[in-house]
């Protein structure tokens, strides 16, 4: 099921989109504008270039034989995009790109020569409310903690039965 975002000009399907490699550190090169984090440089780009306002990013990290590297994946949650030239020629080489018009996917130059590919997201896990997730992991925790003080129990009461009674010989 996919959401449609409609513009004043031109309604899209892609309200998520994918960037398979960030430097971690992107956020700290000289761009004239310090940012905190990786996230909020994201969203700030994607505002400063006229593109789209971004709802979340969900970031998942690149590893190497098991070992962390300085890239990790962007799964970037569009909540509106930009009746902008910017906005449309984005949505428009993303959809020439997936129906083959063009041979490849969109750069999103943020600082000459640095840029992103972006992708539409085709992941089958939709964006969730962090706090509905937070309270499922709550409950997951105290139905593991129940079941962990029944265990308990059930086997302290069968050491009770097995322990030797002295015996009057």
């Amino acid at each position: 099921m996919s959401a449609t975002i409609v513009t004043d000009s031109m309604p899209t399907n892609i309200t998520s989109l994918y960037i398979p490699r960030i430097h971690v550190n992107s956020h700290k090169k000289d761009l004239g504008k310090p940012h905190r984090d990786l996230g909020s440089f994201i969203k700030y780009m994607f505002e400063h270039l006229d593109i789209a306002k971004v709802e979340t990013i969900d970031f998942v990290p690149i590893t190497k034989n098991g070992s962390p590297t300085s890239f990790t994946q962007a799964f970037v949650h569009i909540s509106d995009w930009h009746n902008s030239a910017s906005g449309q020629s984005i949505i428009n080489r993303i959809n020439d790109f997936e129906e083959g018009r063009i041979s490849t996917p969109v750069h999103l130059v943020y600082d000459d020569p640095r840029y992103w590919i972006l992708k539409p997201n085709k992941s089958m896990a939709p964006p969730q409310n962090h706090n509905v997730i937070i309270a499922d992991l709550r409950k997951q925790v105290t139905a593991l903690e129940n079941q962990l003080r029944h265990v308990d129990l059930t086997s302290s009461n069968k050491r009770r039965r097995k322990m030797p009674t002295s015996s009057d010989d």
